[in-house]
């Protein structure tokens, strides 16, 4: 069964989780908020805590991208939120971690456009 990681399994990010798992894939999703957590178990989401800063990488990615081949990136750069955030030197921070993963696939979604 072919397994897919959502980085960012929000508003956006949880339908689609959801999808997936009617299709028969198994679905690994992050959130940055514990309270999520508890809800991605009952919908059948192997559930993450995972933080992106422009220095770091909070969370245990490897797990969260273990077996997977296909990573959805899913999350929001804030635009409005804090001019000052980087958000290609967050992503970049997962790089790392996708080389050393067995991802094939690499997604990326904004609520404008899919890349």
């Amino acid at each position: 069964m072919t397994k897919i990681s959502i980085l960012g399994c929000g508003w956006l990010g949880m339908p689609l989780a959801k999808a997936l798992l009617q299709d028969n894939f198994l679905v690994s999703g992050s959130t940055t908020s514990k309270d999520k957590l508890k809800v991605f178990e009952q919908q059948g989401i192997m559930p993450f805590l995972i933080a992106l800063s422009e220095n770091e990488t909070i969370g245990n990615v490897t797990a969260f991208l273990e077996n997977s081949e296909i990573l959805i990136i899913d999350i929001p750069p804030k635009l409005r939120g804090s001019q000052n955030e980087n958000f290609v030197s967050k992503i970049k921070n997962m790089i790392p971690y996708i080389e050393r993963s067995l991802i094939k696939n690499v997604i990326f979604i904004s609520s404008t456009s899919v890349y």
